[in-house]
């Protein structure tokens, strides 16, 4: 906001406040991630002042133990503060119990050390320091970037290094197509989309209506769904669920500005159901069709969607759609849908 670049908050450059880095960009604060104390903090400070932290394990066994402990770490690795260090933040947080014990080990054999053994290492490495006893960093599948998103949230209150609505808006954009921010006045009835981030139940003449404060990439705007509608569509209403809308943008009279008066809310699964025409997925002409029709056979909805497999086979490529099956386009079908591809997607067509 206001042509201030946040930079995230990072165990080697963070301080306790939030730190100018220019005129232009602050770094994160260490002491604003949730469960994070003042102790805490100092001791990651004090720990770094003669070099930097080379991993999530090195930082374990460097930092005082008394100060900090599994919940820190975890939150630490949710916030995105290893990410300099360890890209992958699943593979982090899976990580933490390891390097708590990696610590209390690397303690123990300091306490065994006598003081001559002490001297006779390098004098530029200690507890922690050497790589060559860290354990690896699990393998574990990488968050998406909802998952990311989620658990930034939950470390700091809010999204820092994207917007939810990222994590759909190539799909979404194809059939609500205007941002917005670039909405106007109109008698025509149009699809919007957008994350939900405040939800109001107020008392009007009309009934019962719900109030919501839907934002995207380019704003927010705020939502009126009718008593009716509120009946069927309650349990859809929460923050941080990406809904598609269908209504007519019109001026608030008090107040001059738009607001949007739905007369359908879908989530994404069920926009795609009425929306999409086809799952399609590319598959290598080596592959075997026997998963996907056991899937197909198994998912099979008569609410769902076509589905058609892109095959190539002697550099030319032939579309088949499989045949007595309709399949419903929800995320988990997808993803079922996309281990199978050759490139790992499996999209819904608009």
């Amino acid at each position: 906001a206001c042509g201030i670049t946040v930079l995230p908050p990072d165990v080697n450059a963070s301080q306790w406040r939030f730190d100018p880095v220019d005129s232009r960009t602050i770094r994160y604060a260490l002491g604003a991630i949730k469960g994070n104390g003042q102790g805490a903090v100092e001791a990651m400070i004090a720990a770094r002042q003669d070099r930097p932290f080379t991993s999530l394990f090195d930082f374990a066994a460097r930092v005082d133990r008394t100060r900090i402990n599994k919940r820190v770490l975890e939150a630490l690795a949710r916030a995105g503060a290893f990410d300099a260090l360890h890209p992958e933040r699943a593979a982090v947080l899976a990580a933490v119990e390891t390097a708590m014990d990696y610590a209390v080990q690397q303690e123990a054999a300091r306490q065994q050390a006598g003081l001559f053994d002490l001297f006779a290492a390098d004098a530029h490495t200690g507890a922690g320091d050497n790589p060559a006893h860290e354990p690896a960093l699990p393998t574990v599948e990488p968050w998406d970037l909802r998952t990311q998103l989620s658990a930034e949230k939950t470390a700091i209150g809010f999204y820092l290094s994207g917007h939810l609505f990222d994590a759909s808006a190539e799909e979404v954009r194809q059939f609500a197509r205007t941002p917005l921010a670039e909405l106007v006045d109109a008698r025509e009835p149009v699809l919007i989309a957008g994350i939900v981030s405040g939800v109001r139940l107020v008392q009007s003449q009309r009934g019962r209506i719900a109030i919501l404060t839907l934002e995207d990439r380019s704003g927010a705007m705020e939502i009126v769904i009718g008593e009716t509608l509120l009946d069927t569509v309650r349990d859809r209403l929460r923050d941080d669920v990406l809904l598609v809308l269908r209504g007519k943008a019109q001026t608030d009279r008090f107040n001059g500005g738009l607001r949007f008066n739905a007369d359908a809310v879908w989530s994404l699964d069920d926009a795609r159901a009425r929306l999409g025409k086809h799952i399609r997925l590319a598959l290598n002409g080596s592959s075997t069709a026997e998963p996907l029709v056991a899937l197909a056979r198994e998912r099979a909805s008569e609410d769902g969607l076509p589905l058609v497999l892109d095959i190539e086979r002697a550099g030319a490529q032939v579309s088949l759609t499989v045949g007595g099956y309709l399949l419903p386009p929800s995320d988990a079908v997808l993803a079922e849908l996309a281990r199978m591809a050759k490139d790992g997607r499996a999209v819904v067509g608009y």
